[in-house]
């Protein structure tokens, strides 16, 4: 009998993450859970570790012998799935152990859904966490275009959706998420978020949102750019919004102020904020941001709630 759920993860030099990334779904074992890993040429221990995992015989590992990057590792583990559900999972977070069955309520109890999220817990370089809820919105289509309001990992989506859009595009070599779930919204799917922070991301200086910053965000521009413009040229369109970017240095502190906002911790913001101006530091879409960090916590989340279906 084919398994209701298929973790999948790409893996690349991984080992020091993987036994803890992978323990929610192997302790203890279920019998409706498999786990795809598709070891993305990793020259460090990482087949080992996979080797030694309680109940290992459950993970089925995809050894790639050249690198081939995430989004086509990905590709490569949805097609070798046999899960009704693929469920994603990188290699260095964590999952709470009631999210599985979190998502799988939302489910059955939601009427048709295609894609569905859950709220996560940002874990900083430096310890700290961040918490930000799961939001869900009138106009997905709409807000999708005003930035991410999905994290990748926690992402549950049908298995039959996800074959229907195409699985990832591996023209994206970052964000292919943001890419994803704007064909979703745009292809009139069901897109959903459970409110729970279920899923632990971990913002590391390894991490590409921390490597490639300019990239993944010039990813997601040209993934709303192709909706707007069908024709368009990616090669073309992505180099000119990446030059573009690049006149932007955007620093960790930048990053951190936008994560604020995003749990609505405006106080914590605005620190951030003030910090950036006092050096001098170029801030894209400054006014805005000097806007929204004045606003009082509490106000500025039952304002976002309004605005939301969540």
């Amino acid at each position: 009998m084919d398994p209701l759920f298929s973790v999948v993860m790409a893996a690349r030099n991984s080992a020091p993450t993987l036994r803890r990334s992978l323990a929610t779904f192997l302790e203890p074992p279920r019998e409706d859970v498999e786990i795809v890993v598709i070891d993305d040429a990793s020259t460090d221990d990482t087949q080992g570790v996979l080797s030694e995992l309680p109940n290992s015989e459950r993970v089925r590992t995809i050894r790639m012998q050249v690198q081939v990057g995430q989004t086509q590792a990905l590709n490569i583990g949805i097609k070798a799935a046999r899960g009704r559900f693929i469920v994603r999972q990188d290699a260095d977070d964590y999952s709470h152990p009631d999210r599985l069955d979190a998502q799988y309520r939302d489910y059955c109890g939601s009427g048709v859904l295609d894609i569905l999220g859950t709220g996560h817990t940002v874990i900083l370089e430096n310890g700290g966490r961040i918490s930000i809820p799961g939001r869900n919105f009138r106009d997905i289509k709409n807000r999708i275009s005003r930035g991410p309001v999905f994290c990748h990992g926690s992402l549950m989506m049908r298995r039959d959706s996800l074959l229907r859009l195409g699985g990832y595009d591996d023209f994206f070599r970052y964000a292919q998420d943001a890419d994803l779930i704007i064909r979703a919204a745009h292809a009139g799917m069901a897109l959903r978020n459970v409110r729970a922070c279920l899923y632990e991301w971990t913002d590391s200086p390894r991490s590409i949102t921390s490597t490639r910053y300019h990239e993944q965000a010039s990813y997601e521009e040209l993934a709303l750019e192709r909706i707007r413009r069908p024709n368009l040229e990616l090669g073309p369109a992505f180099q000119t919004i990446l030059s573009r970017n690049m006149q932007f240095p955007l620093s960790r502190q930048y990053r951190n102020m936008v994560l604020y906002l995003a749990a609505g911790e405006t106080h914590l913001a605005r620190q951030e904020f003030n910090s950036m101006k006092e050096r001098g530091e170029p801030i894209p879409d400054s006014r805005r941001y000097s806007s929204l960090v004045r606003v009082p916590k509490t106000l500025y989340r039952l304002l976002r709630r309004l605005r939301d279906l969540g």
